[in-house]
């Protein structure tokens, strides 16, 4: 169910394309500039990583165990949040503003510059954006598992 649930959600991406020029050769020789279609940059970035998710995600879930299964599905968002602060840290730029008041020691700008050293604040400012996408995250596939539970007793009952 799950498996054509999301099917029927990601098919809709095969539409949601951006126009790029390319050349193509006719069987004459001439080439001709033409506009061919790819899945739009952001679809295309963060596709692969939501489709391996999924895939970590359903057997926890298929899992008859419900305790292992939170445990399981608790340990892939942790690891999931992780990766997502890495990921928000290393793209994070500095304003110059910021850079022009810091001290300008080459250890101090280095520092800075490679997002080394960005400051309490900032980290806390970002560790509670990524705490609050796990949490909603977390209460997605909660509701999920609720859903699934109370299908799979009613399938329960209606066995003679």
């Amino acid at each position: 169910m799950w498996t054509r649930e999301m099917d029927c959600l990601l098919s809709v991406c095969d539409y949601i394309v951006e126009f790029y020029p390319s050349t193509q050769t006719l069987p004459d020789g001439t080439k001709v500039e033409v506009m061919e279609t790819r899945p739009r940059s952001d679809i295309y970035i963060n596709l692969p990583a939501l489709e391996k998710l999924d895939a970590m995600l359903i057997p926890a879930m298929m899992n008859d165990d419900p305790d292992h299964a939170r445990r399981t599905v608790q340990d892939i968002l942790d690891s999931f949040q992780k990766a997502e602060f890495c990921g928000v840290l290393s793209d994070m730029e500095v304003p110059e503003s910021f850079m022009a008041v810091l001290p300008k020691t080459t250890l101090d700008t280095s520092k800075i510059q490679f997002n080394k050293d960005v400051g309490q604040a900032i980290l806390e400012s970002y560790s509670r954006v990524l705490e609050s996408l796990t949490f909603n995250i977390v209460s997605w596939i909660d509701d999920v598992l609720f859903v699934d539970r109370s299908i799979r007793k009613f399938s329960d009952n209606l066995k003679p």
